[in-house]
């Protein structure tokens, strides 16, 4: 069988046929998986099953490469991520928003929904919610 392949790329090679493989997604193609999402409400968890623990670290992992100034926090049972910020006003939303983007952005890479949901009110001083995301697959 690896005899047979290698003949058939040595032959590919000999005739010039060009193989592309596309590694790693375009923004354009992620931007396009992420206008292709519902708005609002996701799928039903227990019909399209949960993402894995690693996919929900990796989509956290981005987001703290925006900013380290936000805390983010993994809920498992409810395939939640928070995003928790600093006290003080200013810029942060404008920085929570980039920061939701770069992780909706590595769940549509990794094939996974993403609903963003940004909090009205804040529930603590010390570190106010700002923004929610809901991972399903």
């Amino acid at each position: 069988m690896a005899d047979n392949y290698l003949e058939n790329k040595m032959e590919e090679h000999s005739r010039g046929t060009v193989v592309y493989r596309k590694l790693n997604p375009s923004l354009d193609s992620l931007l396009d998986k992420l206008a292709a999402q519902p708005d609002g409400n996701l799928p039903e968890a227990s019909a399209m099953g949960k993402p894995m623990a690693a996919q929900m670290e990796a989509i956290a992992r981005s987001g703290r490469k925006v900013s380290a100034e936000f805390r983010i926090e993994i809920d498992e049972k409810s395939d939640e991520i928070r995003i928790l910020g600093p006290n003080s006003p200013g810029r942060n939303l404008v920085v929570a928003g980039e920061v939701l983007l770069a992780m909706r952005l590595k769940a549509a890479e990794l094939h996974l929904h993403a609903v963003q949901n940004i909090a009205q009110q804040t529930t603590s001083t010390a570190n106010p919610l700002l923004a929610t995301l809901v991972v399903s697959l």
